[in-house]
């Protein structure tokens, strides 16, 4: 826990603050996310509740438009510096229409977000869901402005 502690400090002092925690589901990421959320005394947010609360009055065709909106009036709400966003899953939704990491790096210009993310990080390549899946999204590492703390290989990498 120290090591992403460490990690979310160091995060606050750049461009994009993202800390993307990836691992499979199952394998910890809300645990340790509401244990250091909590003996920090950040919030902890279930995104897909968030959001789901403020796009259900929305027209389908219209939702993907107000998303961005809708998350950033979300975070508003909170003076902190630092917030958890767990159970991201809406953004990776084809109706949605989005680059989810592009999104994530965009609120962390603000404020330092720490993310879960439900796929793997090898090093090389972020992936979410697997390949055919409609949800699918490989980033090669060049194209990830955030520091990822790998679930499956229980370290940092930046």
């Amino acid at each position: 826990m120290n090591g992403l502690n460490g990690h979310i400090e160091r995060a606050k002092g750049s461009y994009c603050k993202l800390v993307l925690i990836a691992g499979p589901s199952g394998s910890g990421k809300t645990n340790l996310m509401r244990n250091i959320s909590k003996s920090d005394d950040n919030p902890y947010l279930n995104l897909n509740l968030e959001l789901s609360r403020k796009l259900l009055d929305l027209p389908i065709d219209k939702r993907s438009l107000e998303l961005p909106g809708c998350i950033e009036e979300i975070l508003s709400a909170f003076p902190d510096d630092v917030i958890f966003l767990d159970n991201t899953e809406l953004l990776f939704a084809k109706e949605m229409d989005m680059d989810p990491l592009r999104m994530l790096q965009s609120l962390s210009r603000k404020k330092t977000i720490v993310a879960s993310w439900n796929g793997l990080y090898d090093g090389k390549t972020l992936v979410y869901a697997e390949p055919g899946h409609p949800e699918y999204k490989l980033y090669k590492q060049n194209d990830i402005d955030a520091a990822i703390y790998s679930m499956s290989e229980e370290r940092m990498i930046e």
